[in-house]
């Protein structure tokens, strides 16, 4: 996600821990049941998941850091 420059870091860090919970519920339920074996493409948007969870991440650090300049 591309936040706008006047995004403040805690709403961002507020997505991260909702999106950080989504996945933790998503790999949770497909370990349950081995019927729930995920297909490349699965596979694929976890990885697309995760990485859009990372830049989020990413810019919290980012504008943390720029505050504590």
């Amino acid at each position: 996600m591309h936040y706008p420059p006047d995004f403040h870091p805690l709403d961002a860090l507020s997505e991260c821990i909702a999106k950080a919970a989504f996945l933790a519920d998503t790999v949770s339920f497909i370990a349950e049941d081995p019927k729930y074996d995920l297909s490349p493409k699965g596979l694929y948007g976890l990885g697309l998941y995760l990485s859009e969870l990372e830049r989020s991440i990413e810019f919290v650090k980012k504008k943390l850091e720029e505050k504590e300049a």
